[in-house]
């Protein structure tokens, strides 16, 4: 199962057909990722996330792990292609949980749980290599990252645990989540980044009234065209540690009565909550 998860994120958010032109825009050129997950238990799952393309929001999706509302909200892909598209993003996502259930049943994980994923590629201007990024944060504290130059998962120092060293030791060990994942950030998304990022793409989306992508970034708030900075380590978290938590939920999602309140962290704690 290992050898199927983390890479799909980013093929299943790739439309397959996009609008076309031939003049370039002078905005940024990149593709964006993010996914957000909330773990209330291994069982218990809420979903956050979005897709980019030139700062442009395209993607959305929120809910339960047993209910996710995925979006397109721009005609990148026909209904039809597109449903096929959802379908198989449900499943990565059953799949990306049964990644931290693993995970939990070999070395133990404190929760509640939030783990944070943002990846895509970044053009330079002509001349330059493109830069590729896939960031993984744990309860608001860097985790691991992608390493493309030796197509190989690193731990971050400071999150030096058994949890950490499990996770990117299995991550290493097959084709499809190192080469074949580098083989995605280096040349495809690229090579759809310099096809599909038009001024006349990017001015039809604009005028759809979608306006730049904010993303939720624990501790603090975010273009998410600057969302690459190295995340800080939040004091206080670490494996198997419990806590105590107070209500901090204006930036959580709407759970209705379903909220788990063992997510509503102290802006203290977690961070979750924007200064005012």
């Amino acid at each position: 199962m290992l050898t199927t998860l983390l890479p799909l994120l980013p093929l299943l958010f790739l439309p397959g057909r996009a609008l076309c032109s031939q003049k370039v825009s002078d905005g940024p050129r990149d593709l964006r990722m993010l996914q957000v997950s909330y773990f209330r238990s291994p069982s218990q799952v809420w979903y956050q996330g979005n897709a980019t393309l030139g700062g442009i929001l395209t993607h959305v999706l929120e809910g339960p792990g047993h209910n996710v509302t995925i979006q397109q909200l721009q005609p990148l892909q026909e209904p039809e292609s597109w449903e096929l598209t959802k379908n198989s993003l449900e499943a990565y996502l059953k799949e990306f949980q049964g990644l931290v259930q693993v995970v939990h049943q070999e070395r133990g994980v404190a929760f509640p749980l939030i783990v944070r994923c943002l990846l895509g590629c970044e053009l330079p201007p002509e001349g330059s290599r493109a830069r590729v990024f896939f960031e993984v944060a744990v309860n608001g504290s860097s985790f691991m990252s992608f390493q493309p130059e030796t197509a190989s998962w690193m731990a971050r120092p400071q999150a030096a645990s058994r949890v950490v060293t499990y996770t990117v030791e299995q991550l290493n060990k097959y084709n499809r989540t190192r080469y074949e994942l580098r083989e995605f950030l280096q040349d495809t998304c690229v090579q759809y980044v310099q096809k599909h990022i038009t001024t006349h793409n990017l001015k039809g989306m604009m005028g759809s009234g979608t306006g730049l992508c904010v993303e939720w970034v624990p501790g603090k708030w975010m273009d998410l065209k600057d969302g690459y900075p190295e995340q800080e380590e939040v004091p206080g978290w670490q494996f198997g540690t419990e806590y105590t938590h107070q209500t901090c939920v204006n930036q959580l999602p709407s759970f209705g009565e379903e909220i788990p309140q063992d997510l509503t962290q102290t802006k203290d704690s977690l961070g979750m909550c924007p200064s005012s």
